[in-house]
């Protein structure tokens, strides 16, 4: 986020959701992460997200 010069809580509000639920997002120990939401972060940021099964 910071590449991009874009806050926490810019970023939510862009998303339509909490900063507390952003925070959780972006926490490393969370392995619970929805994939729409992992796309929607990574639109934010300019980014894609490539998913790839092996």
């Amino acid at each position: 986020m910071t590449k991009e010069h874009v806050t926490k809580i810019e970023m939510a509000k862009w998303m339509q959701i909490s900063r507390s639920r952003h925070d959780r997002i972006l926490d490393p120990n969370n392995d619970r992460i929805q994939l729409d939401m992992a796309f929607k972060d990574a639109r934010a940021l300019g980014c894609a997200v490539k998913l790839e099964l092996v």
